[in-house]
């Protein structure tokens, strides 16, 4: 037990807050800024976590859980997937804003929890293991226990799961529970019924099986006179692993709004994507409506802002943008088929009549077809692999100015992870020098992730993987462009240069960066070291990075954010934004939703195949490039002739390194090495 002392440390002023916003000298202080922003985030929040119609997951994220607010899709396997706001307090230049946008939750399915259980199991299989994990900490009703409450309703208890019943439950107690295997049904696990015991949670307090081992089957038949319909599932366990409670699925109600903790599915993520991805105009019809509602703030507003004298004025607002000119992209520019610069058309651009700046050659790769079990196949053997898809592959490689040979090809006969690992070594016995594998898997699956592990982990060696399906589709150039420039992207660092784009910093040299490097007396990694090529150091660096590190050369830090809850719409007026309403690509927003006294901007860089575009945000910390007095006067040829101002130079270069993601024809939504950071965030989990 502990003993909480609250005591009052002064009061919190959103009058001072909107002064300090509001005031045109540059010398205005405030130390509260941040205090007074939470504040104002918990007085938003607290209408929708009060309210029992609404389901609260992770912070400030609000989801409509009861008809007809709510929104939602089956997603199988046990889950669905929710409609939802996120909502959030910002400071901006002269006012306070109120920032909502659309959020999107995979949570268990709501109802009655043997349904669950089946599209669990018809999804993943009857593994007792994987559904232990899954139902783990899920909050169930209990149909079977009908309490009236202090207002007179009727109440239905709410309990825990910990699991299924295994046959380690009870290992401690005298008359401890008998569960022939894991996962086991009511009519495969019983227990001890104590005489005259007090079973407030399984039944009356006396019976004729008291002092008896009785099944869960026949005491929920005999006692509480309920017939389980479905007696074949697995009982669940209520109470703990030492005292076990045991409840079969039938009385059982999965509450709404609960996320899982677990990576989705193929499947799943393809059903979320298709119920996620919305036109903006649907969103942002969304956002006015149920935004404001979910939040309380639609007129009326809610007691609580009331109570606290604020009011929202409902209603997206209008901020100033502009859209910056895309570089030109070219390729083999010097020699004999040297390629004339290329105009990307929506941030956009195909590789037909260019040709890579310097490709070595592929002479010793091998192809690893998986196979998958009981379905058809898009070749009857090896030779048609060759001749209609792998053939019309190496020519278009050729076309790009690589040169490539005949690859080895291995048929792996199932997509069973241990067959695949098999077969992959026995491919690298073979032949030990190999510079790449080219993988066709059947579908996309998890396959995938494992294919990636032994390769650039266990083993070392470069992996491409293709899916059969769209890889065997009618031969065109950009169907082939993608692994193509993924072949490209694997060969050494040295000749990493897809394409020049029109980059003109004074004093030649600018280099990219996005890894967080060691203090000077670290030293480097030896495995980094060694792949590191022999060159000097650069005279200038952009970094996007968290933290800063001392460095020799001048260098420019950002922070960009692009899992960050902003989105633009376009206005149907000159200059016209694309056919979905998003903004064009190369919109840059730097006031009106910004802080006047800090450097940041928001920058769309990419064009979206669907859905709303998503800007990314960027956040200007330590400058010592653009500031300088060497770098002013060529300013004005960065930023197209806007002029030598510094802001629009560095949100012009941030633009233009959008274009430099050799993994794709296409601009991206945040700078590339940003996203070469987040994956390899990523791959540090598994290495």
């Amino acid at each position: 037990m502990y003993t909480l002392k609250v005591t009052r440390t002064g009061t919190l002023q959103v009058s001072a807050l909107v002064d300090y916003l509001s005031s045109t000298s540059a010398n205005a202080v405030f130390g509260g800024k941040e205090e007074v922003i939470q504040a104002l985030n918990v007085v938003m929040g607290y209408y929708p976590k009060d309210s029992e119609h609404i389901a609260n997951v992770g912070t400030n994220k609000h989801f409509f859980i009861n008809p007809p607010d709510v929104e939602k899709w089956d997603l199988t396997g046990g889950l669905e997937v929710l409609r939802g706001f996120f909502g959030s307090v910002r400071a901006a230049t002269a006012r306070i804003l109120l920032n909502v946008q659309i959020s999107n939750v995979a949570v268990f399915a709501e109802g009655p929890l043997p349904r669950v259980m089946m599209s669990f199991f018809q999804s993943y299989g009857h593994s007792m293991g994987k559904l232990d994990r899954f139902l783990k900490s899920v909050r169930v009703q209990l149909t079977h226990m009908k309490k009236v409450g202090s207002d007179g309703r009727e109440v239905l208890p709410i309990k825990t799961i910990l699991g299924v019943a295994t046959i380690d439950d009870g290992r401690g107690m005298k008359n401890k529970p008998r569960v022939q295997r894991v996962g086991a049904g009511p009519k495969d696990v019983t227990f001890y019924k104590e005489p005259n015991a007090d079973d407030e949670m399984l039944g009356a307090n006396t019976s004729s099986t008291a002092g008896a081992y009785v099944s869960v089957f026949e005491f929920f038949r005999d006692i509480r006179k309920i017939t389980l319909e479905n007696p074949d599932l697995p009982v669940v366990n209520i109470g703990s692993r030492e005292r076990p409670i045991y409840l079969p699925p039938d009385v059982c109600i999965v509450l709404p709004g609960q996320a899982p903790n677990m990576t989705l599915s193929t499947t799943q993520t393809q059903q979320m994507i298709k119920f996620a991805v919305r036109r903006p105009a649907l969103n942002a019809k969304s956002i006015n409506t149920k935004g404001a509602q979910i939040l309380g703030a639609s007129q009326p507003a809610n007691s609580t802002l009331a109570g606290f004298g604020l009011a929202v004025q409902p209603g997206l607002i209008t901020v100033p943008g502009r859209v910056l000119q895309g570089p030109q992209v070219r390729y083999k520019s010097v020699g004999r088929d040297a390629r004339p610069p290329t105009n990307p058309n929506s941030g956009s651009w195909n590789l037909q009549r260019n040709q890579f700046s310097v490709a070595k050659p592929l002479k010793n790769w091998a192809c690893l077809w998986i196979q998958k079990r009981d379905t058809s196949l898009p070749w009857p053997d090896a030779e048609t692999l060759s001749s209609q898809a792998l053939d019309p592959f190496i020519r278009q490689l050729k076309q790009l100015g690589m040169t490539v040979d005949q690859p080895l090809i291995h048929i792996c006969p199932d997509d069973f992870e241990r067959s695949i690992e098999e077969h992959i070594a026995s491919v690298l016995q073979f032949k030990p020098s190999l510079q790449l594998i080219f993988f066709i898997l059947p579908v996309v699956s998890s396959i995938y992730s494992r294919i990636k592990y032994l390769c650039d982990v266990k083993w070392g060696v470069h992996s491409i993987c293709v899916v059969a399906g769209k890889f065997a589709k009618e031969r065109n150039c950009h169907l082939l462009q993608n692994p193509a420039w993924r072949l490209w992207a694997k060969q050494p660092p040295a000749t990493r240069l897809p394409r020049k784009t029109s980059l003109r910093v004074p004093r030649r040299r600018l280099q990219e960066g996005a890894v967080q490097t060691p203090s000077l007396n670290e030293g480097t990694c030896p495995l980094l070291q060694k792949g590191l090529p022999a060159s000097p150091i650069p005279r200038r660096q952009a970094g996007h990075r968290k933290e800063a590190s001392r460095a020799p050369s001048r260098i420019i830090i950002r922070r960009p954010r692009r899992q960050q809850h902003a989105a633009f719409f376009g206005l149907p007026r000159p200059p016209p934004p694309t056919a979905s309403f998003n903004p064009r690509n190369g919109t840059v927003v730097d006031r009106a939703v910004t802080d006047a006294r800090n450097w940041d901007f928001f920058l769309q860089a990419h064009t979206p195949l669907h859905g709303t575009a998503r800007p990314g945000h960027y956040y200007p910390v330590y400058d010592e490039i653009f500031r300088s007095s060497v770098v002013k006067p060529s300013l004005a040829r960065l930023t197209g002739g806007i002029g030598a101002n510094v802001a629009d130079a560095v949100e012009a270069l941030t633009h233009n390194m959008c274009y430099l993601f050799g993994r794709a024809t296409k601009s991206v939504s945040v700078c590339r090495r940003r996203i070469m950071r987040i994956w390899s965030v990523r791959g540090l989990g598994v290495i």
